[in-house]
């Protein structure tokens, strides 16, 4: 069976739609050809009774994929969500860290039908300005980020569930977001090779790589690196000599449109370069039925598209050979906490990402120990600070609180607005600044800084708990504790921290 249409996985919203309307899309594009989905939300029971239904009726194996680099509690209500890959690598014993988290999202991804972790990322965060990977990467250190990136690939595999390189040839050095225009990287290819270095550790294991919508000149990409046969064919097959399956970031993201048209209409051609270039499989178009018979009118005319159709396909099938073959069991043979995103285990995990930066620095120690000492009287006033807007504030500071509760503290939780004087309990002020796509932007925004700067200035003990990278503080210009991002398992991990310093404290 040779139809381009089994190269696209569609995406299925379980975050936008009920599970009726995502289903009768779902299955009515399965009898129009299409390789899998790509999914979106849901809770778990929600989306375990979708794929297995997808399975049935396919009656062929299908890629059943997802976003998880933070587990899989990063799209699917009751999965456990883990900490970002920049706090695993904080982790004092960092590789095992990552084994276990990718083992977990591994394991999970399982028990939901999923055969498929579009992780792990390996670009380098290497540009403070970049607005969206930051503590999405392992870090800046190329060997580093590869180790790492290796280490998570294995575990993942290791369950059964095939993992995903990105963002091939590297989006770390972009300053724009790929979702929204065209980023352009113009360092010179000899920059570029520590880009490439974790991209060359792993390209003989991991089961697939995810192109960037990014241009790259020196590497003879003007455009889109995913719509550049010198960067799938010469640089990424040739050279790297990766064989595994190349896919194509989302086709609805503007980057790959070179912040022009994204309608569908002009998708399905773009759709046509990105399997000419290199692309085996295509995630994410907005109008798949269109698509395909673009792709279908364009192999039958042109041969040598046609044979580029029936090698991606070949390669798709191999792969689903290895992974997806039949819908596998529910793990019971673990001692992980599988579907227990409010397991300890996972708390301490978070836990021992968790740290202190510019502790080191004049009263940086000195910063902290005042807020110990006056947590001693098992009171704490905690503040919240969201640089999200209306999308990001909804439930911030719940887990935390919740967290210092169950460890003997009693919490009042305040606005902002409602700091006290230098006799009130000590108070906490949690800064939520975790990386989005819609922001634009890497650091905190104007109106938030000013906030955070004047609660900083007032009266009594005020600790910063910073839910995002540790260059926020950076900006902050004194101690804080870096928490890596804005999930409640990073709150709980914080909360956790501080109790634990208090308890010593007073012990």
């Amino acid at each position: 069976m040779s139809d381009p249409a089994r190269l696209l996985l569609p995406a299925i919203r379980l975050d936008r739609e009920s599970v009726g309307e995502a289903a009768a899309r779902a299955l009515r594009q399965l009898e129009e050809g299409v390789g899998g989905f790509l999914l979106f939300g849901g809770a778990c029971d929600d989306v375990r009774e979708l794929t297995a239904r997808l399975r049935v009726v396919a009656d062929r194996p299908v890629w059943l994929a997802a976003d998880l680099e933070r587990g899989a509690g990063q799209q699917f209500a009751g999965a456990a969500t883990l900490p970002p890959p920049a706090a695993l690598a904080a982790h004092p014993r960092a590789r095992e860290a990552v084994r276990l988290a990718a083992r977990l999202t591994a394991l999970e991804a399982r028990a939901l039908g999923l055969n498929w972790v579009l992780a792990p990322v390996l670009d380098l965060d290497i540009e403070p300005r970049n607005p969206i990977v930051g503590t999405r990467a392992f870090g800046a250190e190329p060997d580093r980020v590869a180790d790492l990136g290796r280490a998570w690939i294995e575990a993942c595999q290791g369950v059964g569930v095939a993992a995903c390189a990105k963002h091939f040839p590297g989006h770390g050095r972009t300053l724009a977001d790929s979702h929204a225009e065209l980023p352009v990287v113009a360092a010179p290819r000899a920059v570029l090779e520590e880009d490439l270095t974790p991209f060359r550790a792993v390209a003989g294991e991991v089961a697939a790589v995810m192109t960037a919508h990014v241009a790259y000149p020196a590497l003879g990409s003007p455009g889109p690196a995913t719509l550049s046969p010198a960067v799938l064919g010469g640089l990424l097959r040739d050279e790297v000599g990766f064989r595994g399956l190349v896919v194509s970031d989302a086709l609805i993201m503007a980057g790959i449109a070179g912040g022009g048209d994204t309608g569908a209409a002009t998708q399905g051609w773009r759709a046509v370069r990105a399997v000419r270039a290199g692309c085996d499989l295509l995630l994410y178009p907005s109008d798949p039925a269109l698509t395909a018979r673009t792709l279908r009118q364009a192999a039958g005319a042109d041969g040598r598209l046609g044979k580029r159709v029936l090698e991606a396909l070949q390669r798709s099938d191999a792969a689903l050979s290895e992974f997806g073959a039949a819908a596998p069991p529910e793990p019971a043979d673990t001692d992980l906490p599988v579907f227990r995103p409010e397991a300890a285990a996972i708390t301490a995990l978070a836990e021992a990402c968790v740290r202190m930066v510019g502790a080191e620095e004049p009263g940086g120690a000195a910063a902290l120990g005042a807020w110990l000492d006056a947590a001693a009287c098992g009171r704490v006033r905690v503040a919240e600070l969201s640089d999200d807007g209306e999308a990001g504030a909804a439930g911030l500071g719940a887990a935390f609180a919740d967290e210092l509760g169950r460890r003997g503290f009693a919490v009042d939780r305040i606005t902002p607005g409602g700091a006290g004087g230098g006799g009130a309990p000590p108070r906490v002020v949690l800064v939520e600044a975790t990386p989005r796509a819609w922001k634009g932007r890497a650091g905190l925004g104007d109106e938030t800084g000013a906030r955070l700067e004047a609660l900083l200035r007032s009266d009594g003990p005020v600790l910063p708990v910073v839910l995002g990278p540790p260059r926020i503080l950076g900006e902050m210009g004194r101690p804080a504790v870096c928490a890596w991002a804005s999930e409640p398992v990073m709150e709980r991990g914080a909360a956790a921290w501080l109790a634990a310093r208090a308890a010593a404290r007073r012990g």
